[in-house]
């Protein structure tokens, strides 16, 4: 019996590991930045870089389709407890979903994509 439910775990981890939208985000966004740490961007550089990952967002139908032409609200630098970041911000008034018309994609200071989110935390 215990050698069922090893095999079942197996099983469920093996297809959420191959499901085709694990890590997908992931693919979509990796290449929007520089691959290798370089020197600073700019911010016209890290606005971007933002733009693009955001367009590459909305095509791969991680966010709505009305953020493939987004606004940029604002692009500065942010300093948190593990270093300094860029943070572009983002506005979509075509959003119907209030918590969803802020967007913010978060990079390093050479340009790498580190996260997005709505909350800009």
């Amino acid at each position: 019996m215990p050698l069922f439910f090893l095999i079942l775990t197996l099983f469920a981890c093996n297809l959420a590991l191959n499901s085709p939208s694990y890590g997908a985000e992931q693919q979509i966004i990796k290449t929007a930045g520089k691959k290798k740490s370089g020197p600073p961007v700019n911010q016209a550089r890290a606005v971007a870089i933002g733009k693009e990952i955001v367009r590459r967002l909305a095509k791969g139908k991680f966010i709505a389709a009305s953020w493939e032409i987004p606004r940029v609200e604002s692009a500065k630098k942010r300093e948190y407890p593990h270093g300094i970041e860029w943070v572009i911000a983002f506005f979509n008034k075509r959003e119907k979903d209030k918590s969803k018309q802020n967007l913010y994609i978060f990079l390093t200071l050479d340009g790498k994509y580190i996260a997005v989110n709505y909350t800009g935390h």
